[in-house]
């Protein structure tokens, strides 16, 4: 964000896209207003813009189109949106690059399963938690797979179950939703079950 104006994290659902989004925003609360603005269910660039000035709570008024109404609005004041689960709004999202463009003290932070392919988004791809190495018992990976499990009064995995755990990991590219299902499953299955599953197909 020290470099652009319109960031996109970009992850697969269950990744922590939201999480880090407020986190984030969290950070930057103390020097400029955030406004959350969820994006469920909006997939039209109408929606788009209704969606920012709901949160906004910025009426609308006169003949001006809203677009213009908007960027003057938002033109000098040093904010950050937050355009969460933009998932549908890819090709459909230009007004967002003309709000980064237009407005120099706006921040736009975007979480979607795919870019919004406008001018002057940068993309940040979230990956799932790190399992590598040797050690993999202290990684963060397994560190919330063990939490989840003892939360869910699972057994966890012991040290016969850790290539079977880097497996799963593998399978799901280290998802923390995926592993805090796994969690949940080891109440039942064995972890070599569960890897039998996976390997199946991940609608398991």
């Amino acid at each position: 964000l020290y470099q652009t104006r319109l960031l996109s994290i970009v992850a697969p659902g269950g990744t922590g896209k939201t999480r880090l989004a407020w986190r984030i925003a969290a950070e930057h609360a103390q020097s400029r207003p955030i406004v959350f603005v969820s994006l469920d269910g909006v997939s039209t660039s109408e929606q788009f813009v209704s969606a920012i000035a709901a949160a906004l709570r910025f009426p609308f008024h006169g003949s001006d189109a809203r677009e213009k109404q908007l960027i003057d609005y938002l033109r000098n004041k040093p904010t950050m949106l937050v355009l969460d689960n933009a998932d549908a709004m890819a090709g459909q999202a230009g007004f967002a690059g003309q709000l980064a463009s237009a407005c120099t003290r706006l921040t736009i932070l975007v979480t979607a399963r795919e870019p919004l392919h406008v001018i002057g988004e940068v993309v940040y791809r979230l990956s799932g938690l790190s399992f590598g190495g040797v050690d993999v018992a202290h990684s963060p990976a397994f560190q919330l797979f063990a939490f989840e499990a003892q939360a869910q009064g699972g057994a966890g995995a012991n040290a016969d179950e850790i290539d079977q755990f880097r497996e799963i990991c593998g399978l799901v590219d280290g998802s923390p939703l995926a592993l805090r299902l796994v969690a949940r499953w080891s109440r039942l299955l064995s972890l070599a079950e569960i890897l039998a599953e996976l390997r199946q197909g991940p609608d398991f």
